[in-house]
């Protein structure tokens, strides 16, 4: 099968590329040859590289103290491996586990966090990526508490297929079953569904789809869910580019003036209003939330000083003493 084994061939990479210039970020570019069960990073080890997938698959995988491993999400063509450090973080939680062979682009890690630093749009497309794998690993948590192995299966395949350049995948059964933390067997009886409604073909680890639309149909609302999201996610992302950043990176931190340049211009009028909203109950507007001198007072408690012990103490006030309640009779 031909695929695009170029940068371009990953949908992230070729907007940073786009934004940074190729001149000055494809000569830190290594293409690497990725082979199935390659592990990319371990829980808690310290990230030397980013990885960009172009037609191979990499699962996130959570592990437990047993062993057993249970997939959080997906990366292909549409992401990258690493995007943990737009987080601020050069670790993660998860291991990356190759699940279908391929090429990918390696890019140094110090390189990487150097165009974050100094370009905002490289910045809001790695963020957009960041939050769609938020986005799917949630979903998947919903998904393997709440749906039938068969609609796991289905959404998986669908999820996998999306982020790779043709329409198979290279998979066992084993290591499906390693992917949903279920056994061998459930996986094999679920797929063996899928191939005698025609729905797959599945022979010697590869998997095509035959009939997606079956597949949709037959998959949870989980598919749909993030594939919509993280759709949404990337195109606003892209319509961004080139506009001024609200949370520029500046040595003091955040630029407050420019903070101030993106508020709506009813932002005054809003606390003007915000002292009749808060006597009607309503809550108070972002813009009204600021530090305030106000006096508080205290209804049942007196200051006292206590010489002996230097400091100020608040003591309760005693309640008044009730007059003794008299014996009828």
């Amino acid at each position: 099968m031909a695929t695009a084994i170029g940068p371009s061939g990953n949908r992230l990479l070729a907007q940073v590329l786009d934004i940074v210039g190729v001149p000055v970020l494809a000569p830190q570019l290594t293409r690497v040859k990725l082979k199935a069960g390659q592990v990319l990073h371990e829980a808690g080890v310290t990230i030397s590289y980013v990885y960009f997938p172009v037609d191979a698959l990499i699962s996130l995988l959570q592990v437990m103290a047993s062993g057993e491993t249970t997939e959080t999400a997906i990366v292909g063509n549409d992401s990258m491996i690493g995007s943990e450090l737009m987080m601020g973080v050069d670790r993660t939680t998860s291991r990356a586990v190759v699940q279908c062979e391929g090429t990918a682009y390696r890019l140094p890690i110090d390189i990487f966090g150097h165009e974050l630093d100094r370009s905002p749009d490289v910045q809001r497309v790695v963020l957009a990526s960041a939050r769609a794998l938020m986005v799917q690993t949630a979903q998947t948590v919903a998904c393997n508490r709440h749906h039938a192995l068969s609609q796991q299966l289905c959404r998986w395949l669908l999820l996998s297929v999306d982020r790779l350049p043709g329409g198979e995948l290279h998979v066992t059964h084993e290591g499906l079953a390693h992917t949903l933390g279920v056994r061998r067997e459930s996986v094999t009886l679920a797929a063996s569904r899928l191939r005698d409604e025609g729905v797959i073909q599945y022979s010697r680890g590869l998997v095509r789809i035959l009939d997606r639309h079956r597949l949709e149909r037959d998959a949870c609302e989980c598919y749909r869910i993030v594939s919509t999201e993280c759709a949404r996610l990337h195109e606003a992302a892209a319509k961004a580019i080139g506009r001024p950043s609200v949370l520029h990176r500046t040595e003091g931190g955040t630029r407050l003036s420019e903070i101030s340049a993106h508020r709506r211009p009813d932002a005054r009028n809003d606390a003007l209003r915000a002292p009749k909203d808060r006597r009607r109950g309503e809550r108070r507007t972002p813009v009204d939330r600021r530090v305030r001198s106000v006096p508080i007072a205290f209804a049942d408690r007196r200051s006292s000083f206590d010489r002996r012990a230097g400091y100020p103490q608040l003591v309760a006030r005693p309640e008044a003493e009730s007059p003794p309640r008299e014996l009828a009779g």
